[in-house]
């Protein structure tokens, strides 16, 4: 998703800058589009992506898309499935937000927008996702606050809480298990990516200029069933 994002935000016409803790996929990515600006980092260490978003910025928006994914049943979860999965997903964004936030209050000229990635699994209960879930639970949160609390300074922040998306990892399940997922969705379809960036730019766009601090779903009707 992270690609797809950075693609499409590069196509907008925006300057785009791309952190990631995986080097040769950043490489990659690098290779394919030239213009992009890419940092290898490892976001869980606080005073390091503190330093480092300081350094590159300020910035005018921002889209939190890091994730640490580990499916486990509640009996089978360790100490460190804990905080590997909060330290991504919900430390390093609120500091990430936190310093980002500081350049675009500084930079009182424009109006900004900041996009959090959560999921449907923040609302909808899933076998194996114990603390993946609560996790983009807090996110939902995390982005309603931050919209409470930078509105008076123009910054918007929302949420995209996808479903089931068709990336290498859905596309890689049985035909069994990938019919499971899509079998309870209305639409009967996995989202594509580029659906999930399309709903990214627009809200990052003037046109969603009156959007804030709302968790959107993106999931074919998934959590309404």
């Amino acid at each position: 998703i992270g690609k797809g994002v950075a693609i499409k935000l590069l196509e907008c016409g925006a300057k785009v800058i791309a952190i990631d803790k995986d080097e040769e996929n950043l490489k990659q990515l690098k290779n394919e589009h030239p213009t992009i600006e890419i940092y290898a980092i490892d976001i869980s260490n606080w005073e390091n992506t503190k330093n480092l978003i300081s350094q590159i910025g300020p910035f005018e928006l921002l889209v939190n898309n890091a994730a640490v994914l580990k499916p486990k049943l509640i009996g089978n979860i360790t100490e460190d499935d804990v905080d590997s999965q909060l330290a991504v997903n919900v430390k390093a964004i609120i500091n990430i937000t936190q310093e980002v936030a500081k350049g675009m209050i500084d930079n009182k000229r424009v109006a900004c927008s900041i996009v959090n990635v959560s999921s449907i699994v923040s609302s909808v209960a899933t076998k194996g996702c114990l603390v993946y879930g609560a996790t983009k639970a807090a996110i939902d949160q995390i982005t309603r606050v931050s919209a409470l609390e930078l509105g008076k300074h123009q910054i918007r922040v929302n949420a995209i809480n996808p479903g089931p998306v068709m990336t290498k990892m859905l596309q890689g399940a049985t035909p069994e298990a990938l019919q499971a997922v899509i079998g309870r969705m209305p639409l009967q379809r996995a989202a594509q990516v580029n659906d999930v960036a399309n709903l990214i730019a627009y809200l990052l766009s003037e046109k969603a200029d009156m959007i804030t601090g709302a968790c959107i779903p993106i999931d074919g009707g998934y959590s309404s069933c």
